[in-house]
């Protein structure tokens, strides 16, 4: 049972530090006006973590529901 907790903490931590990266991305891009990439990276990043968000609290409401 802490295995799938510590995992469930990990993910959340991955998914979070995927939107600082991917936000600090698109702040950097609106504000310095820089080159197409950091519009990319930012986009690509806050989707990703975005979806392993969706998918980790999916996935362990659905583990929780069956549990029951």
């Amino acid at each position: 049972m802490a295995k799938v907790i510590d995992q469930f903490w990990t993910n959340i931590t991955v998914a979070v530090i995927g939107l600082f990266v991917g936000i600090n991305n698109l702040l950097r891009w609106i504000k310095d006006q820089s080159d197409t990439r950091g519009l990319v990276l930012g986009v690509i990043c806050t989707l990703l973590a975005v979806i392993w968000l969706v998918y980790v609290l999916y996935t362990r409401k659905s583990k929780s529901d069956t549990a029951d």
